[in-house]
C-alpha cells in the first residue's frame, strides 16, 4: 500500500485479540469485566473489543487492522481495561514493536506488564484487498506525519 501524498509506505497489519488467560481480578468477587483498547504508536483513533463479563480467561476472537506508516519505529499498543459502572480500571498493556512482527505470525501468548495474566494475539500483514475483506467497505490509504490512518471514500476515518 502506497500513498501519492508523502511517498511513505504503509504496511497493515490485522490484528487478532483471541484471548486472555489469568487476568487480574479487579472485582470484588475475584473476576473482572476485561476489555481491550488497540491503536498505534499515540493515536487517537482506537480499536476496542467487546466487554467480556466475569472472566480472567475472556474470549474475544476479534479482528482489527492498523494501517503501519513507519513499521521499523511503530510501536502497537494493547491496553486492558475492567469495566465499571464509574470509571474503568486499567488492569495491564502490552507493547508490541512493528517490526518484530513476522510475515507468517502464528498466535502466541504475550505477557501482560502492570498486570497479571497473558493475551493470546495474532498479527498477519494484510493487502488492502484483505484489508476489505476485514472491515467490509472500500477504503483508500491517507499517511499523515504522525500515524496512518484508513479513510473510506466518504471521508471516514476508518483504522
Amino acid at each position: 500500500v502506497s500513498t501519492q501524498s508523502t511517498g511513505f509506505m504503509s504496511r497493515l497489519i490485522a490484528i487478532t485479540l483471541l484471548q486472555g488467560r489469568d487476568l487480574k481480578a479487579a472485582d470484588v468477587g475475584g473476576t473482572s469485566d476485561p476489555y481491550c483498547v488497540v491503536y498505534l504508536n499515540k493515536q487517537k483513533k482506537k480499536k476496542r473489543t467487546i466487554v467480556r463479563q466475569s472472566t480472567l480467561s475472556p474470549i474475544w476472537n476479534q479482528q482489527f487492522v492498523l494501517a503501519s506508516p513507519h513499521p521499523s519505529s511503530d510501536v502497537i499498543n494493547i491496553r486492558l481495561y475492567d469495566k465499571d459502572l464509574l470509571v474503568d480500571e486499567p488492569i495491564g498493556f502490552i507493547k508490541i514493536q512493528v517490526s518484530s512482527i513476522e510475515e507468517d505470525s502464528q498466535a502466541k501468548w504475550f505477557k501482560v506488564e502492570k498486570g497479571t495474566g497473558q493475551l493470546r494475539i495474532k498479527f498477519e500483514w494484510v493487502t488492502t484487498e484483505d484489508a476489505k475483506q476485514i472491515i467490509g467497505v472500500e477504503y483508500k490509504v491517507h499517511i499523515n506525519s504522525v500515524a496512518g490512518t484508513v479513510v473510506s471514500s466518504k471521508g471516514n476515518i476508518l483504522f
